[in-house]
């Protein structure tokens, strides 16, 4: 350990067997070691304070089942035909019409739904909103999602 704080390192790996009868876990957890998961934990924190937030973030709730789906602008999911038929065919804006959240929560919504015809009936009775990820106020749909979104 020494050895990597004199090379600059921020931090060492040890596996440790959890189940040992000898305690080693506690000894090391006592020496200032994490075990993986709460290490994994602060790593994964750490990543998502780093990285850019999308821009906008969509919820999509279905009433009847109470599902609820998310969609962040950026993710350009490829849409399944019932909400590929709703989207203009070409863009309004300098960006594709599947960028937007609402068409990444709606397709997460028709996910294993193969039919066209209860693709449609969903979509016709989800409730969205969006927001802007950053502050929480509630964002219209863009120009491409104004012809769809209810």
């Amino acid at each position: 350990m020494a050895d990597a704080a004199r090379r600059g390192r921020g931090h060492v790996s040890l596996e440790v067997d959890a189940d040992s009868p000898t305690g080693a876990d506690r000894l090391y957890e006592a020496l200032g070691f994490r075990t993986a998961r709460d290490a994994l934990a602060m790593r994964d924190a750490r990543v998502f304070a780093n990285r850019q937030l999308p821009h906008k973030t969509t919820a999509a709730v279905d009433p009847v089942t109470g599902r609820v789906t998310t969609g962040f602008s950026g993710e350009r999911l490829d849409p399944p035909p019932g909400l590929r038929e709703r989207l203009p065919s070409e863009s309004l804006h300098i960006w594709v019409v599947e960028n937007c959240g609402e068409v990444a929560a709606c397709t997460r919504q028709l996910d294993g739904v193969t039919d066209i015809v209860e693709q449609r009936a969903i979509l016709d009775r989800l409730e969205m909103i969006t927001v802007f990820t950053r502050g929480g106020m509630i964002a219209a749909p863009c120009n491409n999602c104004q012809r769809w979104v209810r």
